[in-house]
């Protein structure tokens, strides 16, 4: 008969163990933070650019930040902007609004053929708002129904980004054990 032994060391792959105790808030934490800032790049790349919102002017999209806090029991990222109006187009918003009074500029228009703009209507119209030929209307303050649809672009980057946090912070384990020590953000990288 064949008898085979077997021995292991068990006492290095312990001490791996009571590594991933003592560093799993900060491989989270890691983990989080690449994956936070994957999911801002997505948002401002993709989902604020032209697929959800159309930013013309890039208030709202340098607006957007990321914040990371980390205790000894939990570690939380948020993804966000502190203006109202972003806020207002992800969740949606329907109600009054105050307009304060201004001043409108009106051009009179020189129109022809029974009131459709022609090349010498148009060109008409041009001279004469380069000549100052305009007037002026005061808008008194009013109210205004305003109705924005929810476009939902934050929650989708979010929700896009869970599956690569997931596998992120499994191959972060991994090379903890691995290692014994925790992996840099470059590591994780994408």
């Amino acid at each position: 008969m064949l008898d085979g032994e077997i021995k292991s060391d068990f006492s290095e792959f312990a001490k791996r163990l009571g590594a991933l105790r003592d560093y799993l808030p900060a491989v989270v934490q890691t983990a989080l933070n690449v994956s936070l800032q994957e999911m801002q790049r997505d948002l401002l790349l993709n989902k604020m650019s032209g697929q959800y919102l159309g930013v013309r002017t890039g208030a709202a999209r340098r607006s957007i930040t990321r914040e990371l806090t980390a205790t000894e029991e939990r570690v939380v990222g948020v993804i966000g902007s502190p203006l109202i109006y972003v806020q207002a187009h992800e969740e949606g918003f329907t109600g009054f609004v105050n307009i304060p009074g201004h001043v409108r500029r009106l051009i009179e228009p020189v129109l022809g053929r029974g009131g459709l703009l022609t090349k010498k209507s148009k060109k008409a119209l041009k001279g004469a708002y380069q000549r100052g030929l305009s007037r002026f209307a005061l808008v008194r303050p009013h109210k205004r129904l305003m109705v924005i649809r929810e476009r939902r672009f934050i929650r989708a980057s979010i929700w896009e980004g869970l599956p690569g946090l997931e596998n992120r912070i499994q191959r972060a384990i991994a090379l903890l054990l691995v290692r014994g020590a925790p992996p840099q953000p470059g590591d994780l990288a994408a």
